[in-house]
């Protein structure tokens, strides 16, 4: 019996050894072995910004719309000459009456680029006539521009003589613009009631308008 012990014991001696020969290697290198590697970390998606509340439209009252001023001031000044003149009872042709020299003036406003009112005045001299005093005629009057040409419509009162009221229609047309002034003629026909009677006369006038 002791001898099957002693070779059983020394098996089991032999198995243990074995045993921790290959235990013991294998334990050293999982515990020297390196950590493994972190998974990266997966960012978390941004939320969405919440949206913008929709604005609210208020609606505001229209503003009144100004008036418009006035366009501007201007002027013109020129000369004159009657080419027929027909009085009551008779008929006279040319400057009969001595009326040689007229020279129209006056201020102009302009409301609007076509509708200005004009104040007009008008000096004329009878040089065939020593005795005929330089007159006055005030005529101011409405002009609208058409484009090619304007026209206009005055009321005129001859200061100085009897009692006396006319009318004076008129077509006038630039001819040459130099940028400060228009040189300008005019085709005016005064008609005037004065002692019970109508005068007519068909008037040229030509000058600078500013």
């Amino acid at each position: 019996m002791s001898a099957t012990v002693k070779k059983t014991t020394a098996l089991v001696s032999r198995f243990v050894l074995g045993l921790a020969v290959a235990l013991i290697p294998a334990r050293v290198m999982a515990e020297d072995a390196p950590p493994p590697a972190a998974a990266p970390a997966v960012a978390a998606p941004e939320a969405a910004p919440p949206a913008a509340a929709p604005a609210m439209e208020t609606a505001m009252p229209a503003a009144p719309t100004a008036a418009k001023p006035p366009k501007g001031i201007g002027g013109h000044i020129g000369i004159a000459v009657p080419l027929l003149m027909v009085d009551h009872p008779t008929k006279n042709i040319g400057d009969s009456d001595g009326r040689n020299i007229a020279v129209p003036m006056g201020v102009t406003v302009k409301l609007t680029d076509q509708v200005a009112v004009d104040f007009e005045m008008i000096v004329a001299t009878h040089l065939n006539q020593n005795s005929a005093p330089t007159t006055l005629t005030i005529d101011p009057g409405i002009i609208y521009n058409a484009g090619p040409v304007a026209a206009g419509l005055r009321v005129k009162w001859d200061i100085g003589g009897p009692p006396n009221i006319g009318v004076i229609p008129l077509i006038n047309r630039g001819l040459v613009d130099f940028g400060y002034a228009t040189w300008f003629i005019e085709a005016a026909f005064p008609t005037t009631y004065v002692n019970k009677n109508v005068n007519f006369d068909i008037v040229l006038h030509t000058g600078l308008g500013f």
